[in-house]
């Protein structure tokens, strides 16, 4: 467990290193065929325990199975192989289907359960898909989303009540969307949304502070294209009204130039305020608009 730690919480942040130890304990998994990961993998040296019951492993907390672990286990796995993470995810289902998961820990020869102070962390395995295989991570001022999705669980669509309202969140490989009320925002990339009524943020991966802000009154959709650097790039669809939509693009380049274009076609510049942000409108189409601003050098 205290490899997971340091691998979970970047205190170990060398890929080669992560690697060989997640890889190594793996490869200790399968040799003992269990069903979540124990407490450590090696047994104590002879005469080091302080009963026979030690052997071959430590015994209870030093060597059983505990589903506390369970998050940080599928967090270590999530980003380069979701197919571990998602497998002993699927084995603490199984054993919930087996039990109601209704005991302490697991005994390491058995893996049956034991000790009836039942423990509320034993659904950590769910916070783990949620977290770390659906990605969904809600933040203080944010719903934050970075899947790692799986072929098995590629087009999963979840709705997740968060702050009084309801997000319905689409899940596939290449591409993710969140939707709530009149709004939809999709990209191929982790991003985030806030929505306060008319208004919907969005923020550009895991940036605290949005990048975009749309109000409408009438259904809109934002897929990003491309955003960062001197591009910024999206489509937006909707109604036909006579009513503009309101933006505002942050995180700009103070008092920079920058071009503002519809379907290739520039029309008009506008220069970064003080606290790097251009305000506009623009009209809203049933059409597909293409919406670039672009840094002029």
């Amino acid at each position: 467990m205290v490899n997971f730690l340091a691998i979970g919480y970047g205190v170990c942040d060398d890929p080669s290193r992560k690697d060989a130890i997640l890889d190594n304990m793996e490869e200790l998994m399968q040799k003992e065929k269990l069903f979540i990961w124990p407490s450590c993998f090696f047994p104590y040296e002879d005469s080091v325990g302080h009963l026979r019951v030690n052997y071959p492993y430590p015994n209870y907390e030093n060597g059983d199975l505990f589903l506390a672990w369970a998050e940080l286990g599928t967090r270590c796995y999530a980003e380069k192989n979701p197919g571990i993470a998602l497998k002993y995810i699927r084995n603490v289902i199984n054993q919930y289907e087996l039990d109601g998961l209704g005991y302490q820990r697991y005994t390491r020869l058995k893996q049956t359960g034991a000790g009836s102070d039942i423990l509320s962390n034993n659904i950590m395995a769910i916070v783990g898909l949620y977290r770390n295989i659906y990605g969904v991570r809600p933040q203080y001022n944010r719903l934050y989303l970075e899947p790692h999705l799986t072929t098995e669980i590629n087009g999963t669509q979840l709705k997740y009540w968060l702050r009084n309202q309801n997000y319905v969140i689409d899940l596939s490989k290449g591409k993710y969307s969140i939707s709530i009320d009149n709004f939809s925002v999709s990209n191929k990339h982790p991003f985030a949304v806030n929505y306060n009524g008319n208004e919907l943020e969005y923020f550009n991966g895991n940036n605290n502070h949005f990048s975009l802000k749309i109000s409408s009154k009438q259904p809109c959709s934002v897929d990003i294209l491309s955003w960062g650097g001197n591009l910024m790039s999206w489509k937006e669809t909707g109604k036909n009204s006579k009513n503009n939509i309101y933006h505002e693009v942050h995180n700009l380049k103070a008092d920079e130039i920058y071009e503002f274009s519809i379907n290739n076609k520039p029309i008009k510049k506008y220069t970064a305020s003080s606290t790097g942000i251009i305000r506009f409108d623009c009209p809203i189409n049933k059409n597909e608009l293409r919406i670039q601003i672009v840094r002029k050098q």
